[in-house]
């Protein structure tokens, strides 16, 4: 997913939400706010400000990102 995509989609859920998010983006080479909540996720025991992502876990892997959500099965 590109970094226009993901802003793209990140919009649309907070407007699910009732959250506006405006303004520029910025054409940096990193994905800052990707970055920033994967450091700043619940799984990640020394962050400040936790962004609560259940029990999915975000990561990146050779300059790609991705958010996994576990199956959970029943019995």
């Amino acid at each position: 997913m590109s970094e226009s995509a993901v802003v793209a989609a990140r919009r649309s859920y907070a407007q699910h939400l009732g959250v506006k998010l405006d303004g520029p983006t910025s054409n940096a080479e990193d994905p800052a706010h990707i970055e920033w909540a994967m450091s700043n996720s619940n799984h990640n025991p020394a962050a400040k400000n936790r962004i609560n992502l259940g029990s999915a876990k975000a990561f990146s892997l050779n300059g790609r990102y991705f958010l996994l959500q576990p199956i959970i099965q029943s019995t």
